[in-house]
């Protein structure tokens, strides 16, 4: 995702989505939403080298009603860029900021990769995770490994008894082997087909709070030099 440098730095606020993602509950327990406050540094976005980095993202907040992640866009350029992003449990976007857009690029490099308002910029972003983690107590997700062993198919992810599963439209979410919940996804999770191009789909990344009852899932495209991959997508599921 990428973040406009020359524009003042914008909080994006959405009401709603016209989807829900709430998944199929197979079995449910009530919890209490934790409400000590954060004993833990914020989620942050630091400069690197070749790009952003965001430690301590993607969080879910004590009461597991946000999750907050680093989204980016494809660029066939490779130019870095980052927006940061907060989904409630029903996959709306709540609130957002931009750090950099990959047009905006070029403006934004000066003497070691610094420019004043991309600093301005990476300061306001963190001023925001700071208060949100305040407020809410951001905890990292804990993320599951991907099976990658075909790379161009990979749909199952796992942790210890955590395993997460994406095949024919539906995402499965398994405990020590008991099914937790499964949810059918929306057409949009694919990539629009063009006349030349196809873009399959596979499991980019996978998060599970299994406390929280809800995963956070990234979805990511084949491409060739020719059709290149469009911007990954990530969706929350709660159940």
């Amino acid at each position: 995702m990428r973040a406009a440098l020359l524009a003042p730095v914008a909080l994006l606020w959405a009401c709603g989505s016209s989807q829900t993602t709430t998944a199929h509950v197979i079995e449910s327990k009530p919890g209490d939403a934790a409400t000590a406050a954060p004993t833990t540094p914020p989620p942050e976005v630091t400069l690197g080298d070749h790009g952003f980095r965001t430690p301590g993202l993607p969080a879910v907040s004590a009461d597991g009603k946000l999750v907050v992640l680093g989204e980016t866009e494809s660029d066939p350029r490779g130019y870095p860029n980052l927006r940061v992003v907060a989904r409630d449990r029903n996959d709306a976007i709540v609130e957002s900021i931009t750090v950099l857009r990959p047009s905006e690029l070029e403006s934004a490099m000066g003497p070691g990769w610094r420019n004043p308002k991309l600093d301005a910029r990476i300061s306001a972003a963190n001023s925001w995770l700071a208060k949100l983690h305040t407020t809410k107590t951001l905890i990292t997700l804990p993320q599951l490994k991907v099976d990658s062993t075909d790379g161009y198919t990979q749909h199952a992810a796992s942790s210890g008894p955590t395993f997460l599963d994406w095949q024919k439209d539906v995402v499965t979410i398994k405990q020590s082997g008991k099914v937790l919940a499964t949810y059918a996804n929306d057409l949009t999770w694919h990539a629009t087909e063009t006349g030349k191009c196809t873009n399959p789909s596979k499991l980019g990344a996978a998060w599970v709070d299994v406390e929280r009852k809800l995963a956070l899932v990234q979805i990511i495209y084949n491409g060739t030099d020719a059709c290149w991959e469009p911007s990954a997508q990530h969706h929350v599921i709660s159940w």
